[in-house]
């Protein structure tokens, strides 16, 4: 079958062909496991109950990112409305494929304080 049996023998072919049977066992037993999930358990028991908190700290999140992408705040004070740190707002742009806010401005402002650094 296509050389397999050749192919397997080299090792980056061998662990590329076993990384994909998993791959294809473990969304059989997902797919497998909601099955049986839907068939025990009404929908009533599957809906899932999101507490106010939750609900609170969802909407602050989206509004930040929103906010920020329009340019309307900075990323420090998007942070502040998430309620995260700044390094940990720094990586949720560009995980939601939001432009990091960085102009000519901020590079000007960030060389002037280098140099008053050295």
């Amino acid at each position: 079958m296509f050389g397999l049996a050749q192919k397997l023998k080299d090792p980056l072919y061998k662990n590329s062909f076993f990384i994909m049977l998993s791959s294809v066992i473990n969304a059989g037993f997902g797919f497998f496991f909601w099955m049986i999930a839907a068939r025990l358990y009404s929908a009533d028991k599957v809906i899932l109950k999101v507490r106010d908190e939750d609900v609170s700290k969802l909407v602050r999140f989206y509004l930040a990112i929103e906010l920020y992408r329009e340019g309307k705040v900075s990323l420090g004070k998007a942070s502040e409305i998430a309620e995260v740190t700044e390094w940990g707002m720094m990586e949720i742009p560009s995980s939601r494929n939001v432009p990091i806010q960085y102009g000519v401005k901020d590079l000007e402002k960030d060389v002037k304080t280098l140099e008053e650094m050295l």
